[in-house]
Order: structure tokens, then sequence, then C-alpha cells
């Protein structure tokens, strides 16, 4: 998450001067509200534009404000990711819905949060 100053914002009402105005075209739109971003700082991520308080999790909707993980277009907590990624590992090499018989040889591996 890359945090940037927005264009959109002028340093201070009395020294604006008509070559510091920003074309609306170029003030950045929030990928969360489709709203025009006009904060001080925009949140940058995956080359897409966020208002601080609308880059959330999609999953529990905690609010991501040091660092957030991406999958498949969607933004996560660490946890949630992390719970997407293990549902997409077991989707990939058991087949979707796909159960694993009682007789099945069954490697276990360290887990991929660490844990």
């Amino acid at each position: 998450m890359k945090m940037m100053q927005s264009a959109a914002v002028l340093p201070s009402e009395s020294a604006v001067k008509p070559d510091m105005l920003v074309p609306l075209q170029q003030v950045p739109e929030c990928a969360g509200c489709s709203q025009r971003i006009l904060d001080k700082f925009v949140c940058k991520v995956q080359d897409l534009h966020w208002h601080s308080t609308c880059l959330r999790c999609a999953e529990c909707d905690e609010l991501l404000s040091d660092r957030c993980y991406c999958r498949g277009g969607h933004v996560y907590c660490r946890e949630h990711f992390y719970t997407v990624v293990r549902v997409d590992v077991q989707r990939h090499f058991l087949g979707f819905g796909a159960a694993v018989a009682t007789s099945s040889f069954v490697l276990r591996t360290p887990s991929v949060d660490g844990g």
C-alpha cells in the first residue's frame, strides 16, 4: 500500500494560483466508493486509488490502515488473505468441492502463514 499526496489538494486557500488548479479528470476516483478523492492523501493499491476510509478487507470489512493483501482483484486483511489463498490452493489441487478419501496419502507441510 502506498500513501501519496492527492493532486486535488491545494496548499492553502490564500495561496491559490490559477496554474495550481487541477482538472477534474486528473483527480483520482476511489475504487471503493467511486467518488473523486479530494482528501489530502490517497491510498494506492495495485494501481487503484482509495480513500483511506474505503480501503477495507473484502471479507470482514476491517479498515486497512497499515498493510493489505491482494488476491483476485480483492483486498484483504492478513487473516482473510491466507484463508482465501488456502481455499484457492485446495481447489486447485483437489478440485472444487472434492473430498480427500480416508485411504489417500496426505503429506503435511508447513502452513502458509508460518504457523
